[in-house]
């Protein structure tokens, strides 16, 4: 799991998963949805339900925003420092 610092930029985070390969309907939303003074919670989850995943999520408040990444992709992501996001 990884967070990302709030100084993070919209633009800049929706450099850095485009790199990943995340698709860019995912990044316009993250961009529209991430706003100076906000923050955001990156999960990578591998083999879960979806439902139990968000109730899990739910005690947080917040918006969910979820994507599928490739095997390759994934794997990339999680190769990543904490700090590359930034």
């Amino acid at each position: 799991m990884k967070s990302l610092p709030q100084s993070t930029g919209a633009g800049t985070l929706s450099g850095k998963l485009a790199d990943i390969g995340v698709e860019d309907k995912f990044r316009k939303e993250l961009r529209a949805n991430f706003q100076p003074g906000t923050s955001a919670l990156c999960v990578l989850v591998k083999e879960a339900t979806r439902d139990k995943i968000l109730d899990r999520l739910k005690g947080f408040g917040g918006k969910v925003l979820q994507t599928s990444l490739a095997k390759d992709d994934e794997e990339a992501l999680q190769k990543a420092p904490a700090g590359a996001a930034a």
